[in-house]
């Protein structure tokens, strides 16, 4: 690899034109405007799924360019394994540490599985834009996207695993109306 530049500030600007500012604008008119309110209500599960689309489409653009110029070929399958064991590992550092952390501040067994959860969880829709946003020297992002797709999916496997074990009977109780 060479010497690449990261352009800091210019990344900064670019991740707020294309994830703050919608976010703010977005829960700026819901919350100002009925109507809007009333779209959301109404279309609820079709923007949900529109908005999954969206977020599918960007990495299939990307590993598909990849791999029409033949770039996956290169890959080694225990390259492949070691960037899912890196994720998973990472991500069960993270669980404990905030498993540890929740006990620490003493938060109830409910608030201890959310924070948990979340907290220890790293996006792929995030991951992805931070990798639209880089420059094109740092190398081919389809490539670069692969880890994070598979650390995504390792995250998803364990944490199935780990909720199973973690449930309680009062889980699985029909909720009180």
């Amino acid at each position: 690899g060479g010497n690449v530049k990261l352009p800091v500030m210019e990344m900064i600007q670019k991740l707020v034109v294309t994830v703050l500012l919608p976010i703010a604008l977005g829960k700026a008119i819901a919350s100002s405007s009925p109507a809007a309110k009333t779209t959301i209500q109404t279309f609820g599960s079709p923007l949900t799924y529109l908005s999954h689309m969206f977020i599918i489409i960007t990495p299939w653009i990307q590993i598909s360019n990849t791999a029409l110029k033949g770039t996956f070929a290169t890959v080694a399958l225990v390259d492949i394994l070691a960037a899912v064991s890196a994720g998973a590992l990472l991500h069960m550092v993270f669980l404990v540490i905030n498993y540890c952390g929740t006990k620490l501040i003493g938060l109830s067994e409910d608030m201890c599985k959310s924070v948990v959860f979340v907290a220890s969880s790293k996006t792929l829709p995030l991951a992805l834009t931070i990798l639209t946003i880089l420059p094109a020297g740092l190398g081919d992002k389809g490539l670069i996207a692969l880890p994070c797709i598979l650390g995504h999916f390792s995250q998803i496997v364990i944490d199935s695993f780990i909720a199973a074990a973690w449930k309680t009977p009062a889980d699985s109780a029909p909720a009180q109306k």
